[in-house]
C-alpha cells in the first residue's frame, strides 16, 4: 500500500493555511 505523498502534503498544506488564517483573523478582531 503506497501512501500518496501530494495528497499528504497538500492536506498538510491545507491544514497550516488554516491555522494561519484562523490566527490571522483573531488577531484582527482582538
Amino acid at each position: 500500500m503506497r501512501v500518496p505523498r501530494l495528497m499528504f502534503w497538500a492536506t498538510l498544506v491545507l491544514v497550516c493555511a488554516g491555522l494561519a488564517v484562523t490566527f490571522v483573523l483573531a488577531a484582527v478582531h482582538r
